[in-house]
């Protein structure tokens, strides 16, 4: 890629990109589209309330304890 960027021709940018492309579907490469990080707050004392619309983790809000 570093190689590809520095090219001044069109054309031969071109191509060399369509090769990164086709080695990167090659392999199959996947970029994940976000990295969740949910705080897990758990113990035998907490009453925990799941938010379905949030992937079923706890809405702390409406966390207590029992």
């Amino acid at each position: 890629m570093n190689a590809a960027e520095r090219l001044i021709s069109t054309s031969a940018r071109a191509q060399a990109w369509a090769q990164i492309d086709r080695r990167i579907v090659q392999i199959a490469a996947a970029i994940p589209w976000a990295f969740v990080r949910n705080p897990t707050i758990e113990s035998h004392d907490v009453r925990g309330i799941n938010d379905l619309w949030n992937g079923g983790y706890w809405d702390y809000a409406y966390t207590s304890l029992k």
